[in-house]
């Protein structure tokens, strides 16, 4: 896991329910679409979704990135190569390229510990990185010095765009270093 990680949250501003950068209308269609599925459903209250849906994106960006960079070959070999000369510490420039990746994070609304509803949402991410390079040692990923990253993502729920991010640069700290838990 990286040390101090940009999240999703940091790329989706989760509006109040009252306002913010989204529509009140959107927070307004997902709050009828979702009391209507869950009509009859005897619920104290309906959680602060905004809230939540922030919970459901503290998710660190380098996370996603390693996940999808363990599957480069160039990447695995220098891993396999570093293992083998532990001492030594390799460089890989990433070539530019782009991350697609889709979530499926849910809430559950649960009435004496039963669940009665299951939120799923989709998120789709677009990172699109230039300048990247991997800093490996000991066969693992020790950190990665940032360069220019743009992302676009949006969270739908059932057909209704919840939270959506045009293209836009994220910034990262110049270095982000990764414990060994993120081999």
């Amino acid at each position: 896991m990286p040390d101090s990680a940009v999240t999703l949250r940091h790329v989706f501003e989760v509006p109040e329910p009252s306002g913010g950068e989204e529509s009140p209308e959107t927070w307004k269609r997902f709050r009828e679409k979702l009391t209507e599925e869950i009509k009859g459903v005897k619920v104290a209250s309906m959680p602060d979704m905004a809230g939540k849906i922030g919970e459901l994106l503290d998710i660190p960006i380098p996370g996603i990135f390693l996940n999808s960079w363990r599957k480069a070959d160039a990447l695995q070999k220098l891993l396999e190569e570093s293992k083998r000369n532990p001492e030594a510490i390799m460089d890989l420039e990433l070539a530019d390229h782009t991350i697609n990746s889709e979530h499926r994070p849910s809430i559950e609304l649960r009435v004496h510990n039963a669940t009665v509803k299951k939120i799923e949402f989709t998120l789709r991410l677009v990172f699109s990185l230039k300048g990247c390079v991997l800093r490996v040692q000991h066969g693992v990923i020790k950190e990665m010095r940032a360069g220019m990253c743009d992302v676009k993502g949006q969270m739908e729920y059932g057909g209704l765009t919840i939270l959506e991010k045009k293209v836009a640069p994220l910034h990262f700290p110049g270095v982000i270093s990764f414990h060994r838990e993120a081999e």
